[in-house]
């Protein structure tokens, strides 16, 4: 299908984005390109983080015996107060913990050494009243932040996840120095008009750090991102991979609800119409996403700049379907 994809009309100034790298294995073969970058260009992939480091690292801790999904937050956060008395980790995976989707103020006047302002964000965001009712779909970036936590005292931080052999690729500033901005696109400016290239897009992972965050914070180019997503097609074909077997209880999902970290096909969405039942991926933010259909044994990846320069949504939605319903 790449002889007919016209991906070109949506990049450009003024256009969905700036920058473009796209992917996608079928049956094993390989087809990729770029339009305004090259295929090596780093991307900041925002909510991408959210499977590729967090759910991905839940998925060793499982297979480790470190942790088990019906776990009560308590039993890692002690800290935790009695309005998680009855959350698990599944919750907090499946988005129903009762938690805030998001809050822009949540890292505001931190102080300290990104060590020290990722502690006290993670307390904010275990302080912060439940907002829903427990059981209630809300996508939440504050479960991840605290997924991130129990998983980093369960003996595995999310970051050193990207420097695994089969998964990784993926970069996390400012933890790799000597990276040369010229390698990553631009996806904003931040509250002093600075370009934001090769920091993080999303304020509350920028303004601790970047580090550890588990909502955000990775950034990645084509083939990190494809291979990870590879990976997870591996795994949901019963191939082997370099995803532990303990990761398939995560990508299972009843019909028209989540899996444990992953979204799903809805009609009408981003992934256009030929996307069977078993699907599953995730969209990022800035204009990333990927997508598994274990199925038809094929993965797509897309990362765009859609933020550049302003955060205007200049048609992200109907990028998304028209690459995604170009895979075949």
């Amino acid at each position: 299908m790449s002889d007919v994809l016209d991906l070109a009309a949506f990049v450009g100034e003024q256009k969905v984005c700036t920058a473009l790298a796209w992917g996608w294995v079928d049956k094993g073969r390989v087809t990729s390109g770029s339009i305004g970058c090259d295929e090596h260009a780093i991307f900041d992939l925002a909510s991408l983080t959210k499977p590729l480091a967090t759910v991905t690292t839940v998925a060793f801790l499982l297979d480790d015996g470190a942790l088990s999904l019906d776990q009560k937050i308590g039993f890692w956060l002690p800290e935790a107060g009695t309005q998680f008395a009855n959350i698990s980790i599944a919750d907090l995976l499946h988005h129903r913990a009762g938690l805030l989707a998001f809050s822009e103020s949540l890292a505001t006047g931190l102080q300290g050494a990104p060590e020290t302002k990722l502690r006290a964000l993670r307390h904010r965001a275990l302080e912060m009243p439940l907002r829903h009712r427990p059981g209630t779909v809300v996508y939440s970036d504050l479960g991840f932040i605290l997924l991130a936590w129990i998983c980093q005292r369960a003996g595995r931080p999310v970051d050193a996840l990207r420097r695994h052999p089969g998964l990784g690729g993926f970069v996390v500033p400012p933890l790799d120095e000597g990276l040369e901005p010229l390698g990553f696109v631009a996806t904003g400016r931040d509250e002093n008009g600075l370009p934001l290239l090769g920091r993080v897009h999303d304020p509350t992972c920028r303004l601790v750090g970047g580090i550890n965050c588990g909502h955000a914070g990775w950034f990645g180019d084509l083939g990190s991102t494809l291979r990870a997503s590879r990976a997870w097609l591996d795994l949901a074909c019963g191939r082997a991979s370099a995803l532990p077997a303990a990761a398939r209880q995560l990508i299972e999902h009843a019909p028209g609800q989540r899996s444990a970290g992953f979204d799903i096909p809805t009609p009408g969405g981003t992934t256009g119409s030929n996307w069977g039942p078993r699907s599953f991926g995730h969209l990022g933010f800035t204009g990333t996403a990927m997508w598994v259909d274990p199925d038809a044994d094929r993965c797509a990846v897309l990362l765009t700049n859609r933020t550049w320069p302003d955060g205007d949504d200049r048609g992200i939605g109907d990028l998304r379907r028209y690459f995604f319903s170009a895979v075949l």
